[in-house]
């Protein structure tokens, strides 16, 4: 009875020393478990706090381009605005510059016909001249041959002094056109050099416009980048024309070849 007793003990223990075994066995692939699943727990986590990180980047990025959007955005409202004024500004500039060509077309058909009749008066003056110098030179002719009789004298004397009041007037007025196609000429110039300026202004309107067309397409191409780039104009100018020249003849009369130094020099 003792010894069954003893054997079953030993059995009990056997089986519990098994069980034990077991147990550890069992606890062994438990702890192993629990660091696979701490390691793995630890790679979370870490990952956990790199994706926190980099949400944060991302927040902020997104709160910055924001901002820029908006200072963008009213940049291109100012440029849009700038560009209306240019362009409002190009056309009025337009209608100057049409108006300019219309009185500069009006001058020079002015000038063509004043020209015309510079030369037509001048020939009739240069006819008149000659006529005048044959006259002269008869009246010579007769002041020699009145010198022989006393009663002719006083007569030849008197139709000289009208031919020559009627040289003296002949030139006043040859001078007096003089004057008056220098003027003439000098307003052409002035309306000239008006024009090209105009134009010149006109051209830097131009490039102004164009320069900030430009500049508002790169503008909207790195609105979609999320970057933007100011842009900068430049500015030229132009050279003045020379002015033209013109010249009037005659050999005979002093004060008419002073007249025509005087504008030369006023014109270099």
């Amino acid at each position: 009875m003792l010894l069954d007793n003893n054997k079953d003990i030993t059995h009990l223990i056997l089986s519990l020393q098994d069980q034990a075994k077991q147990l550890r066995i069992e606890n062994l692939h438990l702890k192993e478990q629990i660091e696979s699943k701490q390691e793995i727990q630890t790679v979370l986590t870490n990952e956990n706090k790199r994706l926190n990180k980099e949400f944060k980047e991302l927040w902020d990025e997104n709160y910055k381009l924001r901002e820029e959007n908006t200072i963008f955005e009213a940049r291109l409202m100012l440029q849009k605005g700038q560009l209306s004024s240019s362009i409002t500004d190009y056309k009025e500039l337009e209608d100057i510059r049409l108006d300019l060509e219309n009185t500069m077309d009006l001058k020079a058909d002015q000038y063509e016909q004043d020209r015309i009749t510079w030369n037509e008066t001048e020939a009739e003056l240069q006819k008149e001249l000659q006529l005048l110098q044959k006259m002269s030179r008869v009246s010579s002719n007769n002041i020699i041959a009145s010198n022989k009789t006393e009663s002719n004298t006083k007569s030849t004397t008197d139709e000289n002094q009208m031919v020559k009041t009627t040289l003296e007037s002949q030139s006043r007025t040859r001078i007096e056109l003089g004057h008056e196609y220098a003027m003439i000429q000098e307003a052409i110039g002035q309306a000239k050099i008006q024009s090209q300026s105009n134009d010149t202004l006109l051209k830097h309107m131009e490039q102004g416009v164009d320069s900030i067309t430009s500049s508002n397409q790169s503008l909207v191409k790195e609105n979609q980048k999320y970057l933007y780039l100011l842009s900068s104009q430049g500015d030229q100018q132009g050279s003045h024309p020379s002015r033209g020249m013109c010249k009037l003849s005659c050999e005979e009369d002093d004060e008419l070849k002073i007249l025509q130094q005087h504008r030369v020099q006023k014109q270099q």
